[in-house]
């Protein structure tokens, strides 16, 4: 224990680890108050590089995976908004390839697909309404 009755490795202010024999109340918080910590890229790496899961399939690493899909697919629920900025669309990215390489039957990779998929159609709505103005513009000014 650290002074102030924290247990040992968690920091007030940023996120602690998310094993499964102690599924953290900070760790369920994540979705809830990621912002306190960083963007959403930042989270996402410091749990990309602490969950690599290279190559061994151990009941624990089950466990954790299980544990992260839960916690990715509340976020999602939970926070739809959240996956939907702009600024958000790599990480939703690199959390689908992330999800297909460790989880690839579960659920979330599902979730993410769809989410992908839905994001690329309204980019494409985005982009013709701006191709579309712009181009009234420049017939208006050519009048």
């Amino acid at each position: 224990m650290e002074p102030g009755g924290r247990p040992a490795g968690h920091a007030g202010d940023e996120p602690g680890p998310c094993l499964p024999e102690r599924q953290s109340l900070l760790c369920w918080k994540l979705p809830h108050n990621y912002r306190l910590w960083g963007t959403m890229q930042q989270v996402l790496d410091i749990v990309f590089k602490k969950y690599r899961f290279p190559g061994r399939n151990s009941e624990e690493d089950e466990q954790v995976k299980n544990t992260l899909c839960s916690i990715f697919t509340m976020w999602m629920d939970c926070y739809p908004a959240d996956f939907r900025e702009p600024q958000n669309r790599h990480p939703v990215k690199e959390l689908t390839h992330y999800a297909m390489l460790h989880m690839p039957s579960s659920d979330l990779v599902l979730h993410l697909h769809i989410l992908l998929d839905e994001l690329e159609e309204t980019g494409k709505k985005e982009t013709k309404k701006e191709r579309k103005k712009s181009l009234c513009g420049h017939l208006r000014a050519c009048e």
